[in-house]
């Protein structure tokens, strides 16, 4: 599965409402007719103003192809809500772990991390194997993702949490591990991490189900 990520401001007379009502009446119709579209996602930071709006797709064809539609939604949410879209992004889903199902109301802490691009499959498999069951054996824990761009060496990895208390009650853990996996990755500094809320999601059951086949075999 492949996602397509966009990181955006708010104007400051606009709202995150505001926002999603025009992603819900004018925005997700559209991506709903692109073949191997699987669902999207808006996460929320309130303190600093940015939103993350994720698109999931079968296939990373699927992604290019819907490609003019994302450009020209983008300019239509810039016109209608004054959202300022900062940085846009590709990736590869490599791994996924849930233990609960997508939900608005959940607290996400985003690692977006630099690596060499030779060692993403060494940074997966300490994932897997360590970061991921540490994430388990904490409170409130739903699901850790895993999102790479092949190329660049960049990976996102959000890790997905019943409430904010919760989340930060497991920072000290996590911390550990993303030290583990910036040693592992041979990052030359440690990674961007930022707090979010799930603010809409309707993602199918492919797409929560779903991991890369390099991964799983790894």
């Amino acid at each position: 599965m492949f996602a397509r990520l966009s990181w955006s401001k708010l104007a400051a007379q606009s709202s995150i409402e505001a926002g999603l009502a025009n992603l819900r009446e004018k925005i997700l119709p559209s991506l709903q007719t692109q073949d191997g579209f699987l669902g999207a996602v808006v996460l929320h930071n309130r303190e600093i103003g940015e939103s993350v709006l994720g698109t999931y797709w079968q296939s990373a064809e699927a992604m290019a192809a819907s490609e003019a539609m994302a450009v020209a939604g983008r300019e239509q949410a810039a016109l209608a809500t004054g959202v300022k879209v900062t940085e846009m992004d590709r990736f590869e889903m490599l791994l996924q772990d849930r233990t609960g199902p997508v939900e608005v109301g959940t607290f996400v802490r985003m690692n977006d991390a630099q690596f060499a691009p030779g060692s993403l499959d060494a940074v997966v498999a300490f994932l897997r194997d360590d970061a991921i069951p540490t994430a388990r054996s904490q409170n409130g824990y739903r699901a850790s993702l895993v999102f790479a761009n092949r190329e660049t060496g960049r990976m996102l990895v959000p890790t997905v949490w019943n409430t904010a208390a919760e989340r930060e009650a497991s920072e000290a853990r996590m911390s550990q591990a993303r030290v583990g996996a910036a040693t592992v990755g041979q990052a030359a500094t440690g990674p961007r991490v930022t707090l979010y809320e799930v603010m809409f999601a309707e993602v199918s059951q492919t797409a929560q189900q779903a991991t890369s086949e390099r991964a799983g075999a790894a």
